[in-house]
């Protein structure tokens, strides 16, 4: 198993988790403190793993030279999302996430999206921004 899968499935989990708790919110007050720390906590350790995950696409630019795609994986759900990974190397974005939690039609949607901000900066074509963050 890769790091970015081990990543993914770690990202996964805590997805899971979230759901979970979110699920089972409205139980007593003490309950529902508890419920909003580990929500707090999930949500942070979602975040170090999406910057650990960016900073190793980073890392892995030199893989560019030699023509070889990094694909972006791991809580893809929206534009912003996909757009972070294209920043930090991603040729190609893998949808998974963003699809079990709302539907086939994100596709479309971050699509969409996607090409309002490359509009926006004047991008004419993806390459010229895969990898492009400092």
């Amino acid at each position: 198993m890769s790091i970015f899968e081990k990543k993914e499935k770690n990202l996964n989990e805590l997805i899971n988790k979230l759901d979970v708790l979110t699920s089972t919110y409205s139980q007593s007050s003490y309950e529902t403190e508890k419920i909003k720390t580990e929500k707090n906590e999930i949500l942070r350790q979602k975040s170090e793993i999406e910057k650990k995950n960016q900073e190793l696409m980073r890392e892995h630019k030199y893989l560019k030279e030699k023509k070889v795609k990094i694909i972006g994986v791991g809580g893809v759900d929206s534009a912003d999302s996909a757009y972070d990974k294209i920043i930090n190397g991603a040729s190609l974005i893998q949808l998974y996430t963003g699809m079990v939690y709302r539907g086939p039609g994100i596709a479309k949607k971050i699509s969409e999206d996607l090409n309002n901000i490359f509009k926006k900066q004047g991008v004419t074509n993806i390459s010229e921004l895969v990898g492009s963050k400092k």
